[in-house]
This record gives C-alpha cells, sequence and structure tokens, in this order.
C-alpha cells in the first residue's frame, strides 16, 4: 500500500501524525480510521493487555475493497504531538482515553472533507476503544461538522 506522511492539526495545535492511503483505483469512499489506548495508528508491541496488535493487515481489507484510508495518532501517542513535560514532544497535551481526543476526530473529519482527492467521498469512521469514545464525543460536541450527508457511518 503506497501512503503519505501527512500533519492534521485539531484546532487546539497539537500536531496529529497521519497517514493517507489513496485507494488503487479511483474511488468514492474513504474511511478515517483511529485507534485504542495505548496503541498507535500501526497497533503496539505490547497492546493494553500485553497482546500485540497489528491494524494494518485489518487495514489492508480495506485497501483491497477500493477505500481511501487516513489513519493518524491521537494526542501524545505514535508520533503525534503531547505528552507533559521532559517527555512532551511538540505542545503538551494529556492523553484523556477519548474526552480530549475528540478534537482529533473532529480534525481529521475536517481534514478529509477539505482535501482535494477525498472531500467529495463518501466518509466513514473505523473507531476503535478510547478512539470510539472519541468519535462519540466529537459527534456530540462539534454538531455542525458531522451534519455532513458526505458521512455515512
Amino acid at each position: 500500500m503506497l501512503y503519505s506522511d501527512v500533519d492534521i492539526i485539531p484546532e487546539d495545535n497539537i500536531r496529529l501524525s497521519a497517514w493517507e492511503i489513496p485507494s488503487p483505483t479511483p474511488s468514492d469512499k474513504t474511511v478515517i480510521v483511529n485507534h485504542p489506548l495505548t496503541t498507535t495508528r500501526y497497533g503496539s508491541d505490547a497492546g493494553l493487555d500485553g497482546v500485540a496488535a497489528e491494524f494494518l493487515p485489518m487495514v489492508k481489507h480495506l485497501y483491497d475493497a477500493n477505500y481511501n484510508i487516513v489513519m493518524y495518532d491521537h494526542r501524545s501517542q505514535g508520533e503525534s504531538d503531547g505528552g507533559l513535560g521532559s517527555k512532551a514532544i511538540g505542545n503538551e497535551a494529556l492523553v484523556g482515553a477519548g474526552v480530549t481526543e475528540w478534537q482529533d476526530v473532529a480534525a481529521s473529519l475536517r481534514y478529509v472533507l477539505a482535501h482535494p482527492q477525498f472531500g467529495d467521498d463518501d466518509i466513514f469512521f473505523l473507531s476503535q476503544c478510547m478512539g470510539a469514545n472519541a468519535t462519540f464525543l466529537a459527534w456530540k460536541k462539534n454538531q455542525t461538522c458531522f451534519r455532513t450527508p458526505k458521512l455515512k457511518g
């Protein structure tokens, strides 16, 4: 799967590291993939319970089904900015198990809606664990953004 490294910037200016993975053939479907706590967009060697997780095989199924994909690391995780004190990368940010990450979800949706290639697509979320918490909270707090008829699930 070919990909590009991109940055997504929420309204509070915490830089989110992301991948854009365009579908193998032209597509009108884009899925935004976020991740559980203690993992990254790639997965984790240890996971929450010491069990390794790798998300790329799951994403490969979406790619093979001709979806464009945007995957990002939530704030303070993976290659995104955040953290506190001496461990902070860029701007400081807490991990909130969805309570702060809703801003990341809203920013990822705004990013796709403004994207020159994906902006007219049907848009879907694949949200897992903390990512699902963040998605539901984003939907509640940012209803205008989520009212787009392009959002299908």
